[in-house]
């Protein structure tokens, strides 16, 4: 079975190999095909981040090697392996969290990787730059149809566009100042167009800040808001929720309102 799977690579290549890999011929294999595991390396929580808010635990979100989406929680123990299918990219997502904040997963931005792009030696490393390409990736498996799925994109030239700072320099900076997701549907529709990469649209909005910082964002490409208790802070806002977190609780901003939410349990 294993030579038929390495001559279909060589003949069809990997795009071919991902088609063929329908086939009922084949589906009907008892054997795998080509499953590897790996183990997963995290980055160090953003300075910023641990100083604010503590240590976090992690949601951790991945496809396995029969196309399942599984996901796990890790909170200071030892980190899942992951089994992966070798002939296909896949995304490896982590979400830092503090529910005694009520901090949920999904609420900063993750770190993450592409299999095999971040594998060294046995181990799928993520870091907080790759974690914008694994949530593209996902958005894309989403909106992109048959024809613009996320393992026919060119992963390596996409993080060039960073790397070389060939995008607007804000985000270079900051990538989460984009909305990945409409990013997606606008490269299901037409294609990707690096000019298409710019940051939402937003309004400026003075909020009255209730408490002294350090305060922190969900990106952990920003730095601090030197924010006091009582100032004035002008945010860039549009109609979704942005939070913004510090010792003592969650500011949650829109255009048009702003709420403060003490943490549930001691800072």
């Amino acid at each position: 079975m294993k030579n038929l799977v390495y001559a279909l690579l060589r003949l069809v290549g990997l795009a071919g190999f991902c088609a063929v890999l329908c086939c009922p011929a084949l589906a009907g294999c008892s054997e795998p095909a080509l499953h590897a595991e790996y183990g997963l390396e995290l980055p160090v929580l953003p300075a910023l981040w641990a100083e604010a808010l503590g240590r976090c635990a992690w949601r951790l979100v991945w496809v396995d090697g029969d196309g399942r989406r599984v996901q796990a929680d890790a909170d200071g123990g030892a980190l899942p392996r992951v089994h992966v299918l070798e002939a296909a990219a896949t995304p490896v997502i982590a979400y830092p969290y503090w529910l005694e904040r009520g901090i949920a997963p999904g609420t900063m931005k993750p770190c993450g990787a592409i299999y095999p792009l971040d594998a060294r030696g046995g181990a799928i490393r993520l870091s907080w730059e790759r974690g914008v390409d694994a949530v593209f990736y996902a958005e894309l498996s989403r909106w992109g149809g048959s024809q613009r799925q996320p393992h026919y994109f060119d992963w390596k030239r996409f993080r060039e566009l960073f790397t070389e700072r060939k995008l607007d320099e804000r985000v270079c900076d900051d990538p989460w100042i984009v909305d990945w997701r409409e990013m997606a549907i606008k490269t299901a529709a037409s294609g990707f167009n690096s000019r298409s990469v710019v940051p939402r649209t937003t309004v400026d909005c003075s909020v009255e800040i209730p408490e002294d910082g350090p305060w922190v964002g969900v990106s952990p490409f920003a730095g601090a808001f030197l924010w006091e208790k009582d100032a004035k802070a002008v945010l860039a806002l549009n109609d979704a929720v942005d939070s913004f977190f510090c010792p003592k609780g969650t500011l949650r901003c829109t255009k048009g309102a702003w709420v403060f939410e003490c943490y549930p349990g001691p800072p």
